[in-house]
């Protein structure tokens, strides 16, 4: 049918050309009119016909590769606002206040401990319960050490918290050092000036990790944390 459409639509338009060629005002032509007339009628008909049923115009059915076909947009991550900042570092301020709490409990205890150890008069025990605490104290000593100060802070904070993180790590430091000595002493070793540097770094060590913790709550108060969220 497309076929024949075509054939039809060229040979109408070919009649309707020849028609509209007859109206030309020549005296030969004049007679001629009725049959022009009917020839651009009839083309006409003809070439709207062909167009109804020729052939139709190929469509692009080409499916776009997958380069050119429309990406999703990335959707930009939102930047935290300064609100925002400010509080992640206080929860890591947090987060950093009860590690190095947690940290230095088994020191603490052992200090306890050792001295129990001492008033039985047992050296046996009282060795033991230095080395315990002598490994209680390093692990502590070095663990804090390893710490910074969160990102985010204030620099009037940080330097704060910077300052803590140094005591609380020297104060543990001293008590390590000082079970030691206990050690030392506890193995025979009881020269009287063994037995005063153990009492010196027991006493450093006591009063640094008194300061470490006061520092601590310094620095979240230049944080502008609630002490109380430190519980």
């Amino acid at each position: 049918m497309e076929t024949f459409g075509a054939i039809v639509g060229s040979l109408g338009m070919l009649a309707l050309i020849i028609g509209g060629l007859m109206f030309i005002p020549l005296p030969a032509l004049r007679k001629r009119r009725p049959l022009a007339k009917k020839l651009a009628i009839g083309g006409l008909a003809a070439f709207i016909f062909g167009m109804a049923f020729g052939p139709k115009p190929a469509e692009n059915t080409k499916t776009p590769s997958a380069s050119t076909q429309a990406q999703p947009a990335v959707q930009p991550k939102p930047t935290p606002s300064p609100k925002d900042e400010h509080l992640a570092a206080q929860d890591a301020f947090i987060t950093l206040y009860r590690q190095i709490i947690n940290q230095t409990k088994r020191c603490d205890q052992a200090s306890s401990a050792l001295q129990k150890a001492a008033n039985s008069g047992d050296t046996l025990a009282t060795y033991q319960a230095a080395k315990e605490g002598r490994d209680a104290c390093r692990e502590a000593t070095t663990t804090i050490g390893g710490y910074d100060a969160p990102d985010g802070l204030s620099d009037e904070a940080e330097e704060a918290t910077t300052k803590a993180i140094t005591t609380c790590e020297n104060g543990y430091l001293y008590r390590q050092m000082g079970m030691e000595k206990a050690m030392q002493y506890a193995d025979g070793d009881t020269r009287p000036s063994v037995m005063s540097e153990m009492i010196d770094n027991m006493k450093t060590g006591q009063a640094g990790t008194l300061l470490c913790v006061t520092q601590l709550f310094a620095a979240a108060n230049k944080s502008g944390i609630d002490i109380k969220r430190l519980n």
